[in-house]
């Protein structure tokens, strides 16, 4: 007599451990040569991974590391093994969360990201945030809603 065990436990391990690479897939972040920038194009000016959650392909991943380039408007994740960042293909992204702030896809120009203040689930309104520089240095904010 022969005795079958099936773990359902460990066949959901493997999924969701597949699911989670396919996040890891696409082309390695070109790295920018830093005596050549005066100020660093990275969000916050550093080169720093925030951690946080990302929404790719409509589904949701907790704890990875992430890296806003703001010049080239690309998020990037660091993969778990190899220290290798990464950047996911970014129509896809939906959203992602890092250092308490939720970003979405700009609603006027779907290659930028914006900063989601409001989602309008309380009033209906949906508030957004962008901060554009401009090369002489200075900053210009650009705030709006949609209803």
């Amino acid at each position: 007599m022969m005795f079958f065990m099936q773990n359902v436990e460990a066949q959901d391990y493997f999924s969701s451990a597949s699911d989670f690479a396919r996040l890891y897939v696409g082309q390695v972040e070109p790295q920018y040569q830093m005596a050549l920038w005066q100020n660093v194009p990275y969000y916050k000016g550093n080169t720093n991974m925030y951690k946080g959650r990302i929404c790719y392909y409509g589904v949701v991943y907790d704890n990875v590391q992430l890296r806003l380039d703001e010049f080239k408007q690309q998020v990037a994740v660091l993969s778990p093994v190899g220290n290798v960042y990464c950047l996911p293909e970014q129509q896809h992204i939906d959203w992602f969360e890092m250092d308490g702030h939720r970003f979405v896809h700009d609603p006027e120009d779907s290659t930028k990201y914006s900063v989601l203040l409001c989602d309008g689930s309380k009033n209906g309104v949906r508030l957004y945030h962008t901060v554009w520089k401009v090369y002489g240095g200075d900053v210009t904010p650009k705030s709006w809603t949609l209803n």
